[in-house]
């Protein structure tokens, strides 16, 4: 299927987190904050990764980084108590976990701790799909609201 409209999207505020201030503290505290951060990795020793938690190993630390990803989350293995982070990887739902991998924490195994930079949108446009045939009265632009600035963005439903 081919493309048939290309989104917009605006930044409202981005930043990078200088050595000193990382910590995996401060790491979670962002995502948590804003959502996903990018992290700059050395993306050649991902190309044989098919799961699993990629583990402390001395030759995946210290590396040059060539590639960027997403850090979306984090988790700890029940049986070893051993942190980790969950990344989403560009390169589509075959490759690895469903186009996700996992890294042990705290180690900066490939890097993946030491260039991490954060950005929440502003204005992006949406096309309506309902609409006949592709034409500007089909597109509109809307403003991102933060949820975590306020409640009226939680719907509950008590069933």
């Amino acid at each position: 299927m081919q493309v048939q409209n290309f989104p917009n999207a605006t930044i409202a505020e981005y930043g990078k987190y200088e050595k000193e201030e990382l910590t995996i503290h401060a790491i979670k505290a962002e995502i948590f904050r804003r959502g996903p951060v990018t992290a700059s990795i050395a993306g050649k020793w991902l190309k044989t990764y098919t799961g699993g938690i990629i583990q402390d190993d001395p030759a995946l630390r210290n590396l040059g980084t060539t590639h960027s990803v997403s850090i979306v989350g984090w988790g700890v293995t029940a049986t070893q108590n051993m942190e980790y982070w969950i990344v989403r990887n560009s390169w589509g739902q075959y490759w690895g976990e469903l186009g996700f991998f996992r890294i042990e924490m705290g180690t900066n195994l490939l890097g993946i701790e030491s260039d991490i930079g954060w950005a929440t949108p502003k204005a992006y446009t949406v096309y309506d799909p309902t609409c006949e045939g592709y034409n500007l009265d089909c597109i509109r632009t809307e403003i991102y609201q933060d949820p975590s600035l306020s409640n009226s963005f939680v719907h509950l439903s008590l069933a």
